[in-house]
């Protein structure tokens, strides 16, 4: 919910997905209830370290996290022995607040960006290749064109920009069940086939792959890439 106003715009699931048992970080890209989202941070140990952007750092030190680092654009941080994170600008969220995106760098080599509303930064284009990319693949839209995610256009831009061996989308997840007025408004374009079509006619090898939420992926495996060979799991 926004506001504590489910009347506006309600998103459940049905069906909630057990915490692991084991957590090493969160790593939170804007402060907003829906990717800061209060009750999930609520039940988690309040000891494990949490990285988030000014708004999501705010939100994890009021819940009583006691490991908080604000991550600003351009910053790289290491998280224990030999895993990177640096943050990118993403989506503009309100009038002054432009939110994170992220590039997480195992010391394997294995390296993923995320971002949840399709806004890729131009300067990713100096990292070179990534090998996953976690990113929206269709198009959200409020009355008039105004966009709420940005999935398709921002998928193929980030495609083109890092060439990812593996794209996972963000949203899209039949699981969960929307309500309020928001939802009669808002309008769904594209789809994972689509943009696995438009990524081929682009000349671009990368594969969409729609992973079930809650289930654990072996990267090693979908993509054939070196992490199997890395002691981090991301």
């Amino acid at each position: 919910m926004f506001g504590n106003a489910p009347w506006l715009f309600e998103g459940k699931r049905p069906e909630p997905i057990p915490v692991p048992e084991s957590v090493d970080l969160i790593l939170l890209s804007q402060g907003l209830p829906d990717h800061a989202h209060r009750p999930t941070l609520e039940i988690l140990d309040k000891s494990i370290p949490v990285f988030g952007s000014v708004a999501a750092a705010e939100v994890a030190l009021e819940i009583g996290f006691t490991n908080v680092t604000t991550i600003n654009h351009s910053d790289r941080v290491e998280f224990r022995d030999g895993l990177f994170i640096t943050a990118f600008p993403g989506a503009v969220v309100g009038p002054f607040t432009k939110e994170n995106g992220y590039v997480v760098e195992a010391k394997s080599g294995v390296s993923l960006y995320y971002e949840p509303h399709g806004y890729p930064d131009p300067a990713l284009k100096e990292l070179g290749s990534i090998d996953v990319a976690i990113t929206p693949i269709v198009d959200l839209e409020l009355p008039l064109s105004l966009p709420v995610l940005r999935g398709h256009a921002g998928a193929l831009e980030l495609a083109q920009m890092v060439t990812p061996r593996l794209m996972l989308p963000t949203a899209g997840s039949a699981e969960l069940e929307f309500g309020g007025v928001l939802t009669k408004l808002l309008q769904e374009k594209g789809s994972a086939e689509q943009t696995q079509a438009d990524l081929k006619q682009a000349g671009l090898a990368t594969r969409v792959m729609v992973a079930a939420p809650g289930a654990r992926l072996d990267l090693s495996t979908a993509t054939a890439i070196k992490a199997a060979r890395s002691k981090h799991c991301i």
